[in-house]
């Protein structure tokens, strides 16, 4: 919920139109989806690779694989570009943003069981 809220404070600083909404672009690249709010940067990306993000840390010690649970996030943002809805920085940006976001709440979460314990 957080990471989603503070995408929505970036998409209206930035307010970068969509792929498929920019004149320039839309012509050029497949649209399956013509969502109309800003494009920068990925709420889908941040969200996603938030929770995994935090997944990852809080179960890295007990799941020798964990780090396969990427596949999804991953995936999951290439098929926003593929659908025409974002371009690559804004995957990028989201990405970085969610594993930021992921990694404080962990961290809050460690301090937090700290204080109950």
């Amino acid at each position: 919920t957080f990471s989603d809220q503070l995408v929505n404070v970036i998409k209206h600083y930035f307010e970068r139109l969509r792929p498929n909404n920019d004149p320039f672009i839309s012509k050029h690249i497949r649209v399956l989806k013509t969502p109309h709010s800003f494009s920068f940067v990925s709420g889908h990306a941040a969200t996603s690779f938030a929770v995994t993000t935090f997944m990852i840390a809080t179960l890295k010690k007990y799941y020798k694989y964990i780090f396969l649970l990427l596949i999804w996030p991953i995936l999951f943002a290439y098929s926003r570009i593929y659908v025409g809805v974002h371009f690559p920085i804004d995957i990028f940006m989201g990405m970085l943003l969610g594993i930021g976001v992921g990694f404080i709440f962990y961290k809050i979460s460690i301090l937090f069981l700290r204080k109950i314990h």
